[in-house]
């Protein structure tokens, strides 16, 4: 008998080149197509979208999948997590995470593994930026540290001539009142190198003067929101706008953080409705905003929302917490993320892109967000995968934690209960 462990690490699925998924209604990566389609799948790209027909046969050489009138919608984009091996990918994949765009990992060798099994196999692809600048003084502090223009221009040289996708620089430290160690010079030297190597510049801000630092210096993309102040819809918000700056928030790291260390955040003042209440500023304001979740399994994180499912979670924050519309956050979670990051072959559904798709159950998810929990197959780039029908919890992460907080078991009671987490599908 398939122990759970066994269950994890292998495809319930036929192998299969070509697929047809029969009955669905779509989301296109804009808009929900509500007319029933069928979806052909060859070579791992889209290559017939056409509407169904009750009477029509399939040719044998394709492989029907019926989706009885579900909801199928493109793979999902998570644009912040740190990856350290296969499971991670496994994980992102049983949760319909097909893309994932990790925000920092040391040393290179694990870096140049990680690239190596990105994307293989049927398992979902990632973009890297290696290290993320810092200061001795830095929160994270790992070796790549950046302390005048100088050395600003070395390391992003360093991390391009390293394969970097995007370059990060970590804006937050150990020194009285959050007070940021770069001075602008600096700053705006990682920005104009990263620019000069065709790179965007992301910076890490989790209170408000980093973050203010970052808007000021011109930062392409800011991930995670203030957690001790708001941002100010004049000073703050309004140079966003400004400048094009895009965000994101990645709430349910910052619920984490607060709810796992309350002594802490009583201390420094942090607030989940401080959270939102940046998250909801920004979303009112028009900045871009992208569906990130800061997922990792690192025991020094003073938080740990999990790959994959922590995915579904930031979903919802951001429609219950910042006042996205559901299918703004799809939006945020597929077609955004594809286009910020040049993905350009994915996040939609459309004839010759990548086939990375989730099957849901028949509930909208442009009309609630949860929907998208109810996972019934995915494919990353046309490879099936089944979810997971138990999941191995890292042991760096607590259990009762994960099922409060990422419960995707049909009945949340039974979760409440502990009982084992088994897959929502019919």
């Amino acid at each position: 008998m398939a122990t759970v462990e066994s269950m994890a690490h292998f495809n319930f699925m036929p192998d299969v080149s070509q697929i047809v998924i029969v009955n669905v209604k779509y989301f296109d990566g804009e808009h929900m197509i509500y007319t029933p389609h069928n979806i052909y799948i060859a070579q791992g790209k889209i290559t017939i979208i056409e509407p169904y027909d009750p009477a029509a046969v399939f040719d044998e050489s394709w492989f029907p999948t019926y989706g009885n009138g579900s909801f199928l919608v493109p793979g999902f984009i998570d644009s912040h997590v740190h990856l350290l091996g296969i499971e991670q990918f496994r994980q992102l994949c049983s949760y319909g995470v097909t893309s994932a765009m990790d925000m920092a990992t040391f040393p290179l060798a694990l870096l140049q593994s990680l690239r190596q099994i990105a994307g293989r196999n049927g398992l979902p692809d990632a973009r890297f930026c290696g290290l993320g600048a810092s200061t001795r003084s830095s929160n994270w502090a790992v070796g790549a540290q950046v302390q005048n223009p100088t050395d600003a221009r070395a390391f992003i040289q360093t991390q391009v001539a390293q394969g970097a996708d995007y370059c990060k620089v970590v804006m937050d430290d150990s020194l009285p009142e959050g007070m940021v160690p770069f001075d602008m010079e600096t700053l705006r030297a990682l920005i104009d190198t990263a620019h000069e190597n065709g790179k965007k510049m992301i910076a890490h801000a989790c209170t408000l003067k980093p973050y203010q630092d970052a808007i000021a210096a011109g930062m392409d993309i800011i991930t995670h929101s203030p957690m001790n102040t708001a941002l100010d819809p004049t000073t703050d918000i309004t140079p966003m706008v400004k400048g094009k700056t895009i965000a994101i928030p990645t709430l349910c790291m910052q619920q984490s953080i607060i709810q796992r260390n309350p002594h802490m955040a009583q201390e420094a003042h942090w607030s989940f409705d401080t959270v939102t209440a940046s998250a909801r500023a920004m979303h009112q304001a028009g900045i871009p905003i992208l569906v990130g979740t800061d997922s990792n399994a690192a025991e020094v994180s003073p938080g740990h929302p999990m790959h994959g499912v922590s995915l579904h979670l930031e979903m919802e924050l951001l429609v219950h917490g910042a006042g996205m519309s559901p299918i703004e956050v799809l939006r945020a979670a597929t077609s955004k993320p594809a286009s910020v990051f040049g993905l350009n072959d994915r996040g939609s559904i459309q004839v010759g892109k990548r086939a990375d798709l989730v099957l849901l159950a028949r509930e909208d998810p442009t009309m609630n967000i949860s929907a998208t929990r109810m996972i019934r197959q995915v494919w990353a780039q046309g490879v099936p995968f089944l979810p997971l029908r138990g999941l191995i919890v890292p042991p760096t992460v607590a259990w009762g934690y994960f099922m409060q907080e990422n419960d995707v078991t049909p009945d949340p009671a039974d979760a409440k209960k502990g009982k084992a987490l088994v897959s929502c599908c019919p």
